[in-house]
């Protein structure tokens, strides 16, 4: 089913991409970076496609993910790809959203999904996952790295880069936009919720940090479009700190969302974000349907935190519709 969607997509919007036509498989290659600015590791993933068709793999891994030829090369094109960056949620990594990751790059982007360091599913440490102002960091110094890499520089067009990112991606996409996070309160324990809050946070842990950095600017004016499922940290934007963004902005949200209750998160930033759309998914829908689906064969496997989801959630419709409101998006405002 998953191999079907992204196949589908392919047929639905390849004829814009005429000089991909014949390129139809997925190349991943993970790239690090050291940033001399902050000590914090840039790892990412890389999606693109490839003309090579040997050597396709599966990962090993409890969720669903497309065959890829690992450090495949790229396909050439007449002009240089749009860029993506993927930003995932709390606790996450850079494979939990490999489904769009992979379905973008079928439609002629290149993604780039990144860690954010301490906050991932294989290391989260609370006095990192606290300071929620790294993640723009991370994805502004990612861009300083991988925009003068030799081996990527002179194919990605540097006019053409957007932003999608999910739950605390989401709050990163915000603050890359250029809102200002003027409301951004320290959080308390007992008080606050686990998307203000880290895993096994103490108050040594929350006193130790200087909040005021919420307050800054991190705009990265490099990012054209934003994509933003169920964003995060609503409450800490106002109508004044939202009002500096001027790039369009799609929301996407689920009706029932338990962890970023729509009317304070994604309906408020929609509110008083000046470009922004919204779109919601009615019904029995999740927060964390956002996430990879898990393989129905190894959910024994998975981490009940990680792969939280209610019995009603329909992830590959979510999946599928998701998809193509983000590949028709980038699309129509990056003028591709």
């Amino acid at each position: 089913m998953h191999k079907f969607i992204q196949n589908l997509f392919v047929a639905l919007f390849i004829t814009a991409l005429p000089s991909l036509a014949h390129a139809a498989f997925l190349g991943v290659q993970t790239v690090h970076y050291q940033d001399r600015t902050n000590p914090r590791p840039l790892v990412a993933d890389i999606y693109y496609l490839t003309n090579e068709s040997e050597g396709a793999e599966r990962p090993i891994s409890p969720m669903m993910m497309a065959e890829r030829i690992r450090n495949a090369s790229l396909a050439p094109s007449t002009k240089p790809y749009p860029l993506i960056i993927l930003s995932h949620g709390y606790g996450g990594s850079r494979e939990h959203l490999s489904w769009l990751a992979e379905g973008l790059s079928q439609q002629g982007f290149i993604v780039a999904a990144l860690d954010h360091f301490g906050n991932t599913s294989t290391f989260d440490t609370p006095r990192i996952a606290l300071q929620r102002w790294l993640r723009p960091h991370d994805v502004t110094a990612f861009l300083d790295h991988f925009l003068k890499d030799p081996q990527w520089k002179n194919h990605i067009d540097s006019n053409r880069i957007g932003f999608a990112g999910f739950s605390l991606g989401g709050l990163t996409g915000v603050w890359l936009a250029g809102g200002v996070a003027d409301q951004f309160e320290k959080p308390v324990i007992g008080k606050s919720s686990l998307y203000e809050l880290a895993r096994f946070a103490t108050t040594a842990d929350i006193d130790s940090i200087d909040y005021t950095q919420a307050k800054q600017s991190y705009k990265d004016s490099r990012i054209k479009a934003s994509f933003l499922m169920a964003p995060a940290h609503g409450q800490s934007f106002s109508a004044i700190g939202l009002s500096s963004i001027d790039i369009p902005v799609l929301i996407v949200a689920v009706e029932k969302d338990m962890i970023t209750p729509l009317t304070t998160n994604a309906a408020h930033y929609q509110a008083h974000i000046a470009n922004a759309e919204i779109y919601v998914f009615k019904g029995p829908l999740s927060h964390l349907a956002f996430r990879n689906s898990i393989n129905p064969a190894k959910v024994s496997c998975a981490d009940p935190h990680e792969f939280q989801m209610e019995h009603g959630d329909d992830v590959q419709s979510l999946h599928q519709s998701t998809l193509k409101k983000a590949t028709l998006f980038f699309k129509e405002k990056m003028k591709l």
